[in-house]
C-alpha cells in the first residue's frame, strides 16, 4: 500500500466528491486539481483515518503509479502556463528598476541619483519584488500607505511618487508596461513661491557683470559671462534651468525672437514636447551680441569645446547659489528660479494674457501662474503703497489731525497690542 505521508504531499483524496486531486504549487501559492475519479484510480473508499482503500496490494501500486503519472504532466502543463505568463508579465521589477538606475546614472545628477536609489530601496521593502507586469495603482495604494505608517509627510511623500512617475514613464516607453497608469500626488497646502526681488536679481547680475571683466584668471572669467549669460537667458524666456543648459544656438531664432525648446540628448523638457517660447528684447540684444562674439559655439552656455557647460539643473544652481550666499542672500529664495519668474511676474503685471504666459512657460494648470502673482515681493510692495496712497488721501479729506501730544503713550500701545486693539502711532 502507499505511504501516506507520501501521498499527502502530493496527492489530496476528496471523499466528498469521491475524486483525487494533486498538490502543487502555482506562483509560489499552494493548489489542488483535479487527477482522476475514485474509480479511475481503482480506490474503493476512504477509511477512518483517511487512508485510502484497495482491493489488492497490486491495486494500490498501480494507483500510485498512474497517479503519478497524472501529476506529473499535469505539473508540466502548470510549468508551460506558469512561463508563457511570466512572460507577459514581464521581469521583476527590482531588474527593471536597476537598468533604470544605470540609465539615469548617465544623465543625473548625483545628489538625483541618491534620492532615486533611496526610493527604489523604499519601494522594494514596502512594496515587494513582483513582476513588472503586476504594477497597478494598488501597488501604488501599498507603498502610500506604508510610507505614511512610517510618519512621512504628504510632501515627502510625493517626492517618491514623482519618483515613481518617472520611473513608470520610462518603462512604458520600453514597452514594459502596456498602459501608463495615473499616479495621482496627495492633496498639500499650496505654498507661495519664494522669490528675489528685482532690486536683489539686479545685484546679482551686477556681480556677474564686474567678475567676469575682473576675475584675475581667463577661465574664471569665462565662467562668470556664463552666469551673466545663463540668468538673462532665463529672464529673457522664462525657460527652466535644465532646459537653459541643453539650448543651443541653432535652436535660437535671433531675427525674429524665438527659442525652440526640444528634447536634446541627455536632456528632457519637462512636458515632454516642443514649445516655443518669444525672446524679450534686452535678452535678444545681449544674445545677438553674445553670438557675434562666439560664432563656434554650439550651445548657448557652451564650455568652449561644443559641450553644455552645465549638465543639469544642480549644476547651475551651485554657483549661483554661491553668488547669492556672497550677496548675503542665499536661502532667501531657489537660487535660479526666480530669474525664470521675473519673465512671468513682469509679463502679467503689465498686462499679459495668462494663458499665453502659462503656455510659455509650459504650466499645466494656470493656478500655478498665478501663485507668480501673489508670491512676489514686488507686487505685495506695490499694493501696500497702493492702499498707503488710498487711506492718506482718505485722512486727508476727513481734515482730521493728530498732534504729538494727543499720540497714546507706550503703556497704551502695550496694552492694544496684548488685547489686539488698533492704535494710530507716529509712524502710521
Amino acid at each position: 500500500m502507499p505511504n501516506p505521508t507520501r501521498q499527502r504531499e502530493r496527492f489530496w483524496f476528496d471523499g466528498k466528491r469521491r475524486q483525487v486531486r494533486g498538490v502543487f504549487y502555482v506562483l509560489g501559492k499552494r493548489k489542488r486539481f483535479r487527477l482522476a475519479s475514485f474509480a479511475e484510480a481503482r480506490v474503493l473508499d476512504l477509511d477512518p483515518e483517511g487512508r485510502p482503500t484497495f482491493r489488492t496490494p497490486a491495486d494500490a501500486d498501480w494507483s500510485l503509479n498512474f497517479l503519478t503519472n497524472a501529476r506529473e504532466a499535469h505539473a508540466g502543463h502548470l510549468v508551460k502556463a506558469e512561463a508563457e505568463q511570466g512572460r507577459k508579465r514581464g521581469p521583476r521589477i527590482k531588474a527593471v528598476l536597476d537598468e533604470w538606475y544605470e540609465t539615469a546614472s548617465a544623465m543625473r545628477a548625483g545628489s538625483s541619483l541618491e534620492i532615486y536609489r533611496l526610493f527604489m530601496r523604499q519601494y522594494l521593502a514596502m512594496v515587494g519584488d513582483h513582476h513588472i507586469g503586476d504594477f497597478s495603482l494598488r501597488k501604488v495604494d501599498t507603498l502610500i500607505r506604508q510610507l505614511h505608517q512610517r510618519g512621512i509627510t504628504n510632501e515627502t511623500i510625493n517626492n517618491r511618487l514623482n519618483n515613481l512617475r518617472t520611473f513608470v514613464r520610462w518603462a512604458h516607453e520600453r514597452g514594459l508596461l502596456d498602459t501608463l497608469p495615473k499616479i495621482k500626488l496627495l492633496p498639500t497646502p499650496v505654498k507661495e513661491p519664494r522669490l528675489y526681488t528685482t532690486d536683489q536679481i539686479r545685484a546679482f547680475l551686477q556681480r556677474c557683470s564686474e567678475l567676469s571683466r575682473n576675475a584675475p584668471s581667463r577661465p574664471r572669467r569665462w565662467q562668470y559671462r556664463l552666469h551673466l549669460r545663463a540668468a538673462i537667458l532665463l529672464m529673457g524666456t522664462g525657460m527652466r534651468s535644465g532646459e537653459a543648459c541643453a539650448q543651443r544656438w541653432d535652436l535660437m531664432d535671433l531675427d525674429d525672437g524665438w527659442a525652440i525648446v526640444r528634447h536634446a540628448g541627455q536632456f528632457t523638457t519637462k512636458e515632454r514636447r516642443e514649445k516655443r517660447p518669444n525672446i524679450a528684447p534686452f535678452a535678444l540684444v545681449f544674445l545677438r551680441e553674445e553670438r557675434s562674439l562666439f560664432p563656434e559655439e554650439v550651445y548657448v552656455l557652451d564650455n568652449g569645446r561644443g559641450q553644455p557647460a552645465f549638465r543639469g539643473h544642480a549644476k547651475l544652481s551651485l554657483p549661483f547659489g554661491r553668488h547669492w550666499k556672497a550677496l548675503g542672500l542665499h536661502g532667501v529664495a531657489k537660487p535660479t528660479h526666480s530669474f525664470r519668474a521675473f519673465y512671468a511676474t513682469e509679463a502679467l503685471r503689465r498686462g499679459a494674457n495668462l494663458d499665453t504666459v502659462a503656455r510659455q512657460l509650459g504650466h499645466a494648470n494656470l493656478s500655478t501662474t498665478q501663485r507668480y502673482i501673489s508670491g512676489s515681493d514686488d507686487q505685495k510692495q506695490e499694493v501696500g503703497r497702493l492702499v498707503g496712497l488710498a487711506f492718506e488721501s482718505i485722512w486727508d479729506e476727513s481734515g482730521t489731525k493728530v498732534e504729538q501730544s494727543t499720540l497714546p503713550s507706550h503703556q497704551v500701545i502695550d496694552r492694544a497690542r496684548k488685547t489686539r486693539l488698533p492704535v494710530l502711532t507716529d509712524k502710521f
